[in-house]
């Protein structure tokens, strides 16, 4: 695999793609957010995850990205993947926008698919 260098173009691409989920929005600006990390592919996580009562499963999970609500939450996308989501808007495939959606849910400390709202309307 070629060197992966973070430019400028892909920096403020993610940027940019951030900034469309704020638009009309009185906001804080992503406030649980403290860093971005952009990787050159996917990657694998390995954790321990709670199934149901006392079982745990430990072993890695193949991702694209990754979003946390507390402690060290981060933004993750394949920089290779950054230019190709903003280039088509209309594929559904764009990581960078769905991670920061993630951000915005988390907003009121719920993880229910909707960012902190004014009304229900």
């Amino acid at each position: 695999m070629a060197a992966f260098e973070l430019t400028d173009e892909i920096r403020v691409t993610i940027a940019a793609q951030a900034c469309l989920s704020l638009l009309h929005r009185e906001t804080d600006y992503y406030p649980k957010l403290t860093s971005i990390l952009v990787y050159p592919a996917g990657y694998t996580a390995y954790e321990t995850r709670l199934l149901a009562g006392n079982v745990l499963e430990e072993g890695g999970e193949n991702r694209l990205g990754q979003t946390a609500a507390h402690g060290s939450d981060r933004s993750c996308s394949p920089g290779i993947d950054v230019k190709r989501g903003a280039a088509d808007p209309s594929d559904g495939t764009n990581l960078v926008l769905h991670e920061f959606a993630h951000q915005l849910d988390f907003e009121d400390n719920a993880s229910d698919g909707a960012p902190a709202l004014a009304t229900r309307g």
